[in-house]
């Protein structure tokens, strides 16, 4: 769980970064992530200069498969034409989901409860991967996990 959280934090980090900048990515998949599993260095591909060596990814990476609809958010699937640090946040979620479960992010919030994670986890999820999602870094997101992840343990 710890390099899960360490991933994911780095993953935020960048988006973060490139909404402070202004463009917004409108999603993020699996696809475009590339994990080193000895360094731990992240890249999104298509943000920075990355070289791709499948054997060395955490995530898989699916290619021209990936179907996009789970990794798009909600206002996204209704407006291809939106951008908004919204939608960064729910990109960071569903690869939260992803990493901690190897599902895709269920298109519905209410499909949340079915997911292998602690309840607290479940409820984070189920905010998070829904409309109206309060607008915050994505950074946010990571601490909030963790602290959801261990809720109930010890």
């Amino acid at each position: 769980m710890r390099r899960v959280l360490a991933a994911l934090r780095r993953i935020t980090t960048i988006l973060d970064a490139v909404n402070e900048r202004g463009p917004r990515l409108r999603h993020v998949s699996p696809s475009d992530v590339v994990i080193d599993p000895d360094s731990g260095d992240v890249r999104l591909v298509g943000l920075e200069w990355t070289t791709f060596d499948p054997s060395r990814t955490v995530l898989p990476r699916f290619h021209d498969l990936v179907l996009r609809s789970p990794w798009l958010a909600p206002e996204l699937r209704a407006d291809p034409a939106a951008s908004s640090r919204t939608a960064d946040r729910y990109g960071a979620a569903a690869l939260a989901v992803f990493m901690l479960t190897g599902h895709a992010p269920p298109l519905r919030p209410e499909l949340v409860g079915r997911l292998p994670l602690p309840e607290a986890a479940r409820a984070l999820f189920a905010h998070e991967l829904g409309a109206g999602r309060p607008l915050r870094r994505a950074g946010t997101l990571v601490d909030e996990l963790g602290e959801a992840l261990t809720a109930g343990v010890g």
